[in-house]
């Protein structure tokens, strides 16, 4: 069974500099002084793992899904994943959203998320490297995200293309700002090989926020958007799936195979 620790951190980028909580989910044969491991980076960590879910409700199964692709097919991966702080929407925009009235916290509707990619793409990256034994190469790296989790790993794969290759964008909330978010993904050069894998369910919709079409329209012109620039994108749907974690850990198994398939075919 998958190892599961935590420690804390702060992130001098944000206005809220408290410590955040990072969860790390070891193979359960982690060798520190074997070969390095590729590493799944993912936010909202509080809900990421079976065996340590820090919220009432279903998790991604992480945990659990990296297990069962390790004892199937023997590839392994860590797996990273952050905790969301009570500004959760403001950490994960980098834009004010055009939509404030469909936000439930009116305090917090983006704006912070350009630091908090910075904070996730170098400051957690060099702590994960000095205390375990992971993949420097931008190949063995990979960015994913739900909702909010997935329009900043949207930025953060945008961005910082020099470190991860690949991108898992899930019921993604383009509609919080949509123009910004496409004019950046279509103004910014693509200078890497990527790969991307784009997920939405065709009920989405949140009562009182957004219908099930904005999301699959979203995704989809997403999608369009980054195979435009070259980026090798796959486009997943599940008329059934709705805006939930259960339908999230499906998915995520399929994405990390394709993943870690590409990694260990590399090595």
């Amino acid at each position: 069974m998958a190892k599961i620790e935590v420690f804390y951190m702060k992130a001098p980028q944000l206005p809220l500099a408290c410590d955040r909580a990072v969860w790390v989910c070891l193979p359960d044969d982690y060798d520190p002084n074997g070969a390095p491991y590729p590493v799944i980076w993912m936010h909202d960590g509080q809900n990421l793992y079976e065996n340590r879910n820090q919220i009432d409700g279903p998790s991604w199964r992480v945990d659990v899904a990296l297990d069962r692709l390790r004892v199937q097919t023997g590839m392994a991966a860590i797996a990273v994943g952050v905790a969301y702080s009570n500004r959760r929407m403001t950490d994960y925009g980098p834009w004010k959203t055009t939509h404030p009235k469909n936000f439930r916290d009116p305090g917090s509707c983006g704006g912070d998320g350009c630091a908090y990619a910075q904070f996730f793409a170098e400051d957690l990256r060099q702590e994960i490297k000095k205390r375990y034994n992971i993949a420097d190469a931008r190949e063995g790296s990979a960015v994913i995200g739900s909702s909010m989790g997935g329009y900043i790993s949207c930025y953060i794969g945008t961005k910082y293309q020099d470190r991860f290759e690949t991108v898992g964008l899930f019921s993604t909330a383009v509609w919080v700002c949509a123009a910004p978010l496409r004019k950046f993904v279509d103004e910014t050069p693509q200078m890497f090989p990527q790969y991307a894998y784009v997920y939405v369910g065709g009920r989405e919709g949140v009562k009182n926020m957004m219908t099930d079409e904005t999301y699959e329209r979203g995704s989809y012109d997403l999608y369009k958007r980054l195979v435009k620039k070259g980026i090798n994108a796959e486009f997943v749907v599940n008329s059934s799936g709705k805006h939930y974690e259960t339908d999230w850990a499906v998915y995520f198994e399929d994405f990390a195979f394709g993943f870690l398939k590409r990694w260990y075919k590399k090595k």
